[in-house]
């Protein structure tokens, strides 16, 4: 981990705790792109508290989105067979 990448995470850290004073728990993730990188995208992530609760909460919400774009999906493909 680079000196960027250090301060990234400490960065996140500082306000992961300070969420954590008025959560149970909470997981921050966060990226960017950077030209240069191994793959252009820097991604940081960071938690505090209870580790089986940031992990049922981040499968549920990646669930609700999987659901979300199959509905959009669905209704796509339903306004083309309209037309």
């Amino acid at each position: 981990m680079n000196a960027s990448d250090e301060k990234d995470v400490e960065l996140l850290r500082s306000h992961a705790q300070q969420l954590g004073e008025h959560f149970d728990s909470v997981q921050i993730f966060a990226n960017r792109c950077e030209n240069g990188s191994d793959n252009g995208t820097q991604a940081v992530s960071v938690g505090t508290g209870n580790m089986f609760a940031r992990f049922g909460q981040v499968k549920l919400w990646v669930e609700e989105q999987e659901e979300d774009a199959r509905e959009e999906m669905r209704d796509h493909r339903a306004g083309e067979d309209e037309e």
